[in-house]
């Protein structure tokens, strides 16, 4: 009867542990799906940010810093990495956790592998100028 109940107790505490572990796993798994949710939602900020300001300034910022961005996202800039040239610009971030068998493309930051992951976007700025614009009597005698 005494080995039926160390087994018992023993089954059980092997049960608890393991459940323990599994909650604990779940638990570290969904903090990092939750930070790398943030960076891609930051991702998508910073880009908006360095088109607004290339569209702005007619050239891309030096830094990130140099953006408008909430505060939440400022602080949190030096999570992320910077580069551009003349006419494109990359922004990497490293993630915690693989999200690449979603249906977005391949430079959608929603769609990243675990691990340092860049994602490049071409740097549009356009130069309007008086003659881009139908004035009202181009519009009226338009044929």
């Amino acid at each position: 009867m005494r080995d039926s109940m160390k087994k018992y107790y023993l089954a059980v505490a092997v049960i608890a542990a393991i459940s323990f572990g599994a909650i604990i796993w779940g638990y570290v798994i969904s903090r990092g799906a939750a930070a790398d949710e943030r960076k891609v939602s930051d991702i998508i900020k910073l880009q908006a940010a360095v088109d607004n300001y290339a569209q702005d300034k007619g050239n891309a910022p030096n830094t990130l810093s140099a953006v408008q961005v909430d505060e939440k996202t400022a602080k949190r800039l030096s999570d992320y990495e910077y580069s551009h040239t003349e006419d494109r610009y990359t922004i990497c971030a490293t993630f915690k956790t693989d999200a690449s068998a979603g249906s977005y493309g391949y430079d959608s930051p929603s769609w990243h592998k675990k691990g340092r992951q860049c994602f490049d976007a071409d740097l549009y700025i356009y130069n309007y100028s008086n003659d881009d614009y139908l004035n009202n009597y181009d519009y009226d005698n338009f044929q």
